[in-house]
């Protein structure tokens, strides 16, 4: 498995839960892509783009979405998935210079 899928997955299993576990499930995903989540290391993040034209919330502790997250991170660096009107990626980013894939793909 690719240090990628691992960034990614990790965010999935282990970060994921950290953030959204307690209280509040929920956050709003935007009409244009957004970083949601980001990786331990700052390699990997989780980018996000409602595509209803409006904001949308999602409860991101949904045992489908998860599951869904969990393939896409296996899948490896490119892939994106639709979940409820919602388009993830999982995107690699070199440090300081921002992100190594163009976040303008996942719209």
């Amino acid at each position: 498995m690719s240090s990628f899928s691992r960034d990614a997955l990790s965010i999935v299993e282990d970060i994921l839960p950290d953030e959204f576990g307690g209280g509040d499930h929920s956050t709003l995903v935007a009409d244009r892509p957004e970083g949601i989540i980001t990786a331990a290391n700052g390699q990997t993040k989780l980018y996000a783009v409602s595509q209803s034209g409006s904001q949308k919330k999602v409860n991101m502790m949904s045992p489908a979405l998860r599951r869904e997250l969990k393939r896409l991170a296996q899948s490896g660096e490119g892939s994106t998935i639709v979940v409820d009107g919602v388009k993830y990626r999982f995107i690699s980013h070199s440090g300081d210079s921002g992100t190594t894939t163009p976040v303008s793909n996942l719209s």
